[in-house]
């Protein structure tokens, strides 16, 4: 098959023989033959291992029958009868028999101790839930059966696959955002990928898109997938929904040589190459940009926050009282970019809930009549953003009825227009953004006229815009002053202090087990510490921090010693807080002074959110016994073992 993906990439997973049954009959309404035509056919398919100096395995079908036009060549065994028992049958009782039910016609084919693994096939992880993701938009209905010995009710041992698309349709308002899915578009090298961005109500994720976070098919086949770990990229700054959200991206219309270059043969993973990394990029700049995700973001960022945030400040003040008194962690901690405060959070105004037509009435510049033409002016190292107005809904370039689309042309001077090969555009509840990758040719004062085209079948004429974007110098990135801050009362006027210009003492929120199920994800006994990318203002990443109190450790301590809970508590959260305030610096430090690695398909990178948590956890049964222990240490027994050492 194609991809080597056909019949026989089944075999691997069949016992140590790898036999596969094959049992077909042709439809007789379709042949007015007689004789073998309307016999059935069966066959054995194997899998033999690597013989007479071949890397591969090489599969082998049975045919024993010499064939009379070609003695040399055999033909698969065949018989006659009316009827054969291919189907299976489940019955109103739950009786349940995988070869009962009656066919004049049909195929079977039989995998021998086929690898099944331990739950039925329609648990969250079982094969129901894996077909609908990896077939997401599948062309017929498939009927699954569950014949295994499982307890079960009637009805609950078969169903019906119908893929992800429809199953998110049908379950839209009790599992879906309001505003979702919306539609984008990408084109990057000249080749489209419309997009379907599905964002789901907390905790609903999980029954549909299992690990996976952007899925990209063809045909409505899965090919590639990216984990969910990509939307907790700092590039994309989607982390607090990161466990919510769900991208389909439509590769058909791509090259079939690109698709080659694109895609492996174990549809699991895309290939690491130029073409790959610029679909990143595109993916990255759309969701960062995209103004619907970024209210939700926001939103729930808001919720969590304000059920922790209440009594954080006197934490903040010792934070900030031990950095400011300790002349090592103001060099260490407070150089460099500040990180704003990310504990002022501003409320979201609820907006009424959008309902878009099926097809626009109207696309315009925002702001602007229609037919006005834009004019704008970009840094070369930068994207320019244009915001359009419509009415139309927000699936308009994705959905399966006679969906729109946009194309985008490019011109030079009194060069004729061409098509644009990498931009990207996305509608939500009223918005549609565009987003421009200048030429490599562009330079300073280079002036470039484009026209943006939307159209579907129902437009007379289609809408066209056009705008012009005149090249500026590039842009240095965006660095938030340091500032200064008012001396404490006493001090005066011309004494130098060290203001703090680098990272902003954060407010840790305390999450206890009361709190620990509704994190996303869920903490336990040994989570210490997690940190959460809230988003990036001016060029600047802010985290938010939060520190479980209920920590197995901290408990234990706090049940052995006789300090105060408080106080070790406090130096718990204080502790954890720091570590993760040195690992942020030296992710930054890193990313400013190394060159980024050559991509790896084989390496999959850990964020710095999982980094953070990781070593935390590692280190919290060591925290408390190593402040008090340390803390112990006189300047005599340092004498002493420094003495030891030298001898």
């Amino acid at each position: 098959g194609k991809y080597n993906m056909g019949g026989t990439g089944a075999l691997q997973f069949c016992g140590d023989r790898n036999l596969q049954l094959i049992l077909s009959r042709r439809n007789p309404a379709l042949t007015d033959s007689q004789g073998d035509n309307i016999k059935w056919g069966f066959t054995i398919v194997r899998r033999n291992d690597p013989a007479e100096g071949r890397r591969s395995s090489v599969y082998s079908y049975l045919a024993p029958i010499k064939a009379q036009q070609n003695p040399n060549h055999g033909t698969v065994l065949m018989f006659t009868a009316p009827t054969m028992p291919i189907f299976p049958e489940i019955s109103k009782r739950g009786d349940k028999e995988p070869y009962a039910r009656e066919s004049n016609y049909g195929s079977l084919l039989k995998l021998y101790e086929y690898f099944k693994g331990t739950n039925t096939i329609l648990t969250r992880s079982g094969l129901l839930r894996q077909m609908d993701l990896l077939l997401p938009e599948v062309a017929l209905p498939i009927r699954i059966y569950e014949c295994r010995d499982y307890k079960g009710g009637p009805g609950s041992f078969e169903t019906n696959i119908t893929g992800l698309r429809v199953r998110l349709e049908d379950d839209r308002a009790s599992n879906i955002e309001p505003g979702f899915p919306t539609s984008a578009t990408i084109k990057v090298a000249g080749n489209q990928m419309n997009v379907q961005i599905f964002a789901f109500k907390a905790g609903k994720a999980v029954d549909y898109r299992l690990q996976r976070g952007v899925v990209f098919t063809i045909n409505g086949q899965a090919h590639g997938n990216l984990t969910a770990d990509f939307f907790r990229r700092k590039k994309v700054g989607m982390s607090y929904i990161a466990d919510s959200l769900l991208l389909l991206v439509n590769c058909t219309q791509v090259d079939q040589r690109v698709q080659e270059d694109l895609f492996m043969n174990s549809r699991d993973r895309l290939r690491r190459n130029e073409l790959e990394l610029k679909i990143e990029s595109e993916l990255e700049n759309l969701l960062s940009r995209h103004p619907g995700l970024e209210e939700l973001r926001n939103r729930r960022r808001q919720e969590q926050i304000s059920e922790t945030v209440a009594d954080s400040k006197p934490l903040k003040e010792i934070l900030a009282s031990i950095v400011r008194d300790n002349k090592t962690l103001t060099e260490i901690l407070l150089k460099g970019k500040q990180i704003p405060n990310p504990f002022e959070p501003q409320r979201v105004r609820k907006q009424k809930e959008y309902v878009g037509k099926v097809y626009p009435t109207y696309f315009k510049f925002k702001d602007h009549t229609y037919g006005e033409k834009l004019y704008r002016h970009s840094p070369i190292n930068q994207r320019p953003r244009i915001v359009f107005e419509t009415d139309v809904e927000n699936d308009y370039l994705t959905r399966e009825q006679m969906p729109g689309e946009a194309f985008l042309d490019i011109r030079h001077g009194t060069d004729p227009f061409t098509a644009c090969t990498d931009f990207t555009i996305n509608f939500h509840n009223g918005i549609a953004n565009l987003n421009i990758q200048l030429p490599d040719s562009a330079a300073v004062g280079a002036v470039f006229d484009y026209k943006l085209t939307v159209e579907d079948e129902t437009l007379v004429f289609p809408f066209e815009n056009e705008f012009q974007i005149t090249c500026l110098p590039e842009e240095a990135p965006s660095e938030q002053s340091s500032g200064s801050r008012e001396p404490p009362a006493g001090e005066t006027s011309g004494e130098d202090r060290d203001a703090p210009s680098g990272l902003a003492i954060p407010d840790p929120q305390k999450i206890p087990e009361a709190k620990w199920e509704i994190q996303d994800p869920p903490f336990n006994k040994f989570t210490a510490l997690r940190i959460t990318h809230a988003g990036t203002e001016d060029g600047v990443d802010s985290y938010d921090f939060k520190v479980n109190v209920d920590n197995i450790y901290l408990r234990s301590e706090q049940k052995r010693s006789k300090e105060s809970a408080e106080v070790l508590e406090s130096r718990f959260t204080v502790a954890l807080v720091l570590i993760a305030l040195g690992l942020l610096q030296d992710e930054r430090r890193t990313e400013e002074t190394e060159d980024e690695p050559l991509p790896d398909e084989n390496i999959v990178s850990s964020t710095l959110e999982k980094s953070v948590e990781s070593f935390t956890r590692a280190v919290a049964p060591l925290l408390l016994p190593m402040i008090d222990g340390l803390g112990a240490i006189s300047s005599q027994e340092s004498v002493s073992t420094g003495d030891v050492v030298g001898e």
